[in-house]
C-alpha cells in the first residue's frame, strides 16, 4: 500500500508585515483610497525588466527588479513589485503607475518575503492595488518617503509591468510542460561539465525551460548558458543586487528571485520546479516528471494540490564512486549522476532540504524549500520516497568527512538513462568545446554506443 500524506498549508498562516503610512493622503489598507491623479508627463527613460534599479530617497538600501500585473483575485488586482529593502520599518513608499496618457500616484504595502534570517535587509514585495479591472498600467516607479525632509522622494526607476497580456496557460501550447527556476549562480561560477549534465539529465526527465539567475558566472559556464539560451531553451537574467550576500541579505538575494521565477512563468507554464544545479527530482517508477503528475492525479484528488514536495536524498561526493559500475566511455566516467551511486539511507523531513513542483497560478509566495502562501483551499502533496526523491549531490553540509560514515545504500536509478545522458553531453560537449573552451575529452569510444541512439 503507497500512502500519500497530504500537508494543508491556509494563505492565513501566513503572517504577513504591513507597514502604515503616516499622513493623510495615503492608507495602505486600500491603496484606491490614496489615489492622486497626475498630469501627463511623457515618460522620459524607457522602462526596464529584470535589472535592479534604485529607489531614491530611503534612508535604507531600496532596489527593485521586476513587476508583475496579478489579477487572480475577482476582489482586486494590483501590481506586485519584486524587491529587496530594510527587513523591519522600512521606509514607506509609493507607486507612480504610468499608463498611456497620465500617471497615478497610489499607496504602496511593503510584505517583506518570510525566509530572511532575520537579515538587515530582505527580498519583499511592493504592492499596489489598481482602482479598477480596466486601467492597466504600462509600468510603475516606486518612490520613498522621506521623514527627514517629510515629502516623497522623486522616481529614480521605472519598471515594465509583466502578464498583462497574458493568456490563461490552460489554452497555450504549454499546458502539459514543466520548467525549472534555478537560484542565483553566484561565486564565479564556472562547473562546465556539471551546467551540461543538469541541463540534459533534467531534459530527459522532462523538463521543457529553465531559467537562471546570474549573479556571478565564469567565462565557460557563461559561453555555455548563452548557447542554450540562442536555442530558446533557457532564459539568463541578469542579477547584480547591491547588498552584501549572507551579511545583509539571505544568499545573493535568492528569495527574490525564486519569486520573479515564479510570477514571470505563471502564465506560461503550468508546473515549475524549483531545484538548484547539484539537485534533480527522481521518480521511481515514472520516466519523465509530467508522466509522475499524470500518475499522481489518476489515483488521488490533486484538485485542490498546488505544491509536490519531495524528501531530498544526500549523495555526499566524498562517498567513493561506484567500483561495480562498468562505464563504457570517458563520458559516463566524469558524469557525476553516473559515479556517485551512493546515498544516505535517511531522508530529510519535508520542508527540511527537500524541493518541489509548484502550479504558480495558485501560489502567493515560494521559498527555498517549501511554499510558504498559497490562494486559499490549496496545499502541499508530500510525494513518499518510494514514489519520486530528491537526489542532491554535494559535500557534507557541515564541513568535514564525518557524513561518509552515516549509513548509505547504493541507487543506482538514473543509470537508467545512461546511454541517451551520455550521448546528449557528448553531442553538446563536442558542439561546445571551441566556442566555450573546454576541455578535451577522449569521445573515440563514445561513438559506437551514440549511434543507434
Amino acid at each position: 500500500m503507497i500512502l500519500v500524506f497530504i500537508e494543508v498549508s491556509f494563505s492565513t498562516h501566513r503572517k504577513n508585515q504591513e507597514f502604515q503610512t503616516e499622513d493623510n493622503v495615503f492608507s495602505t489598507e486600500t491603496g484606491n483610497k490614496s489615489v492622486e491623479k497626475l498630469q501627463n508627463n511623457l515618460i522620459e527613460d524607457i522602462p526596464k525588466d529584470a535589472v535592479w534599479q534604485e529607489v531614491n530617497g530611503s534612508r535604507y538600501k531600496f532596489f527593485v527588479y521586476s513587476a508583475y500585473l496579478d489579477r487572480r483575485s475577482k476582489r482586486q488586482w494590483l501590481v506586485r513589485i519584486i524587491a529587496a529593502t530594510r527587513t523591519k520599518n522600512p521606509d514607506k513608499a509609493a507607486c507612480i503607475f504610468h499608463y498611456n496618457n497620465e500617471k497615478e500616484k497610489i499607496a504602496a504595502k511593503i510584505v517583506a518575503i518570510s525566509e530572511n534570517w532575520s537579515l538587515v535587509y530582505s527580498a519583499v514585495f511592493v504592492i499596489c492595488n489598481l482602482k479598477n479591472f480596466t486601467s492597466i498600467p504600462l509600468s510603475v516607479s516606486v518612490i520613498a518617503y522621506n521623514p527627514t525632509l517629510s515629502s516623497y522622494a522623486t522616481a529614480s526607476n521605472n519598471i515594465l509591468v509583466n502578464n498583462r497580456n497574458a493568456e490563461d496557460f490552460t489554452l497555450s501550447k504549454n499546458q502539459n510542460k514543466i520548467a525549472i527556476c534555478v537560484k542565483p549562480l553566484h561565486s564565479y561560477f564556472d562547473k562546465t561539465l556539471e551546467l551540461i549534465e543538469y541541463i540534459e539529465l533534467n531534459k530527459i526527465l522532462g523538463i521543457s525551460h529553465f531559467t537562471f539567475y546570474d549573479a556571478s558566472t565564469g567565462p565557460n559556464a557563461n559561453c555555455i548558458l548563452e548557447k542554450y539560451r540562442n536555442e530558446g531553451l533557457i532564459s539568463v537574467l541578469p542579477w547584480r543586487l547591491r547588498m552584501k550576500s549572507k551579511i545583509e541579505i539571505r544568499t545573493e538575494g535568492m528569495f527574490a528571485a525564486l519569486n520573479d521565477c515564479l510570477y514571470r512563468n505563471m502564465y506560461i507554464f503550468p508546473y515549475v520546479a524549483f531545484i538548484d544545479t547539484d539537485e534533480f527530482i527522481v521518480p521511481r517508477f515514472n520516466f519523465t516528471l509530467m508522466q509522475l503528475i499524470r500518475w499522481l492525479s489518476s489515483r488521488y484528488n490533486t484538485s485542490t494540490v498546488s505544491s509536490y514536495s519531495f524528501q531530498n536524498a544526500f549523495f555526499y561526493l566524498q562517498w567513493m564512486d561506484d567500483p561495480n559500475v562498468e562505464f563504457a566511455n570517458d563520458i559516463e566516467k566524469k558524469l557525476i549522476t553516473f559515479r556517485k551511486t551512493r546515498r544516505r539511507i535517511k531522508l530529510n523531513a519535508h520542508k527540511q532540504r527537500s524541493k518541489y513542483i509548484a502550479k504558480p497560478k495558485n501560489v502567493v509566495e515560494v521559498g527555498n524549500h517549501f511554499v510558504w502562501q498559497f490562494f486559499p483551499n490549496q496545499n502541499t502533496l508530500n510525494i513518499p520516497p518510494d514514489i519520486a526523491i530528491l537526489h542532491h549531490y554535494r559535500v557534507c553540509e557541515f564541513g568535514g568527512d564525518d557524513c561518509i560514515h552515516l549509513a548509505s545504500t547504493v541507487d543506482r536509478i538514473l543509470y537508467r538513462n545512461h546511454k541517451m545522458l551520455t550521448c546528449n553531453v557528448a553531442q553538446k560537449w563536442l558542439l561546445l568545446i571551441n566556442m566555450c573552451n573546454l576541455p578535451k575529452i577522449n569521445f573515440s569510444n563514445v561513438y559506437h554506443v551514440c549511434q543507434n541512439e
